[in-house]
Formats: C-alpha cells, structure tokens, sequence
C-alpha cells in the first residue's frame, strides 16, 4: 500500500442529535479530505445548503459494544463511506473499496509510530482483519443503506 495514502486532515465532528433509537447523528466542523493513491477525494461538511450529517458506522445497537461507532480506527473511514454513499454518481463498489482502504491506512498510522516490533504485528494483523471484514460487512449489507 502506497505510504500517502489516508487522511490528509480530521476535522473535529460535532454531535448533532440522536435518532429514534439512540444513535448520535454528526457532522463536520470543515471539509475532509483524504488521498486514495491516485485522487484526493473532498468530503465537504455542506453542500446545497444542507449540512452532511453521518452516524459513524452503521451498526446495529446491539452490537456497540463490539462495533463501537466512534472507533478511533474507523471514524473518520465511516464518515468517509457515508459521504461516497450519499453520491449518488459514485458506485457502490468504489465507497466500499474506499472505506477498507482507509480503515487500513488509519491503522498504518497507529503502525508507523509503534516501537515494539510485537505491536507492530498484532497492528497489521487487525487492520487486515478489520478492514476486510468490515469491506465484507458493507458489500453485504450496505444496499439497505444507501439512500
């Protein structure tokens, strides 16, 4: 994986409302953007007057405690995927590809700052793990989800 890819910034996400079941819904304080290799793709905060709003990953509530939404290693990776979701000229296929990628270069940060050799590799580990099952999650399930 090339070493720019990721997030080229994180702006913070304000806490906007809760939904019906409890589930926090943000939006972002500025525009986002992160690098895929090849384009640098702009998650704006706006656009037509009307604010982006994201609940993180969408996870069922049962299932918080072992999918927390507002994971520091997929947070901005699920804000990323909502955005590609809520385009409407961008195939499916390409945000779920996106979001593995990122999900991965969030944990390549992490890596990349590790000292200890052992760290390093229960890292990798996870990003594969993480990355590739949540990628399989959402090929699965995200068509009941966009919009």
């Amino acid at each position: 994986m090339n070493k720019d890819i990721g997030f080229i910034n994180r702006p913070d996400l304000l806490e906007e409302y809760p939904d019906e079941n409890g589930v926090m819904f943000y939006s972002l304080k500025e525009d986002m953007k992160f690098f895929n290799g090849v384009n640098e793709l702009l998650v704006r905060k706006a656009w037509n007057q009307t604010v982006f709003m994201t609940n993180l990953a969408s996870t069922p509530k049962f299932l918080h405690w072992l999918i927390p939404p507002d994971n520091k290693y997929y947070k901005y990776p699920s804000v990323l995927h909502d955005w590609l979701y809520s385009q409407k000229d961008v195939p499916r296929s390409f945000a779920d590809k996106m979001f593995r990628l990122a999900i991965i270069s969030e944990y390549k940060r992490k890596i990349a700052i590790e000292t200890e050799e052992h760290h390093k590799l229960r890292y990798r580990f996870k990003s594969a793990v993480v990355g590739w099952s949540f990628w399989a999650g959402v090929r699965l399930f995200g068509r009941w989800f966009r919009g």
